[in-house]
């Protein structure tokens, strides 16, 4: 995807959900999502063992959220395992609430199978850029 594009599409974002938002304080996942909180970004959580990170709402699994809730994300923000994409990116497929959802893995997070089903099925990709950082680049 090009510069250009990310751009737009974290300009005209407002709801972030994060899949494998960590409890940890130090990780990643947590550090960009207070990030992403400050930079005035709505931040929703998955994590399979916490109801609320910080002052962020988590959900066990996606298909816990709401059809109303599921429906007004804009990116799906990914931080887990390689190996663990191809799965979440089907689980995303069949929920038609968020097909109209950007789907962005953080960086060293890609899987080509996973990005092939995710284009085949009409949605947007991002892998491998961290959000921070390109959230930072905006002009």
């Amino acid at each position: 995807m090009k510069y250009q594009e990310i751009q737009n599409i974290l300009k005209n974002s407002k709801i972030i959900l994060i899949i494998g938002l960590s409890r940890d304080n130090n990780k990643d996942s947590n550090i960009i999502a207070q990030y992403l909180l400050k930079n005035n970004y709505q931040i929703i959580g998955i994590n399979p063992n916490s109801n609320r990170i910080s002052n962020i709402k988590c959900y066990k699994e996606l298909k816990m959220m709401s059809k109303n809730q599921l429906k007004n994300i804009d990116i799906i923000n990914i931080f887990r395992p390689s190996n663990e994409l191809i799965n979440i990116i089907k689980q995303i497929i069949q929920l038609k609430e968020l097909r109209k959802s950007v789907i962005w893995s953080q960086m060293g997070i890609l899987d080509k199978r996973a990005e092939e089903s995710a284009i085949k099925n009409n949605m947007k990709i991002i892998m491998n850029k961290c959000i921070k950082i390109e959230h930072s680049n905006i002009n």
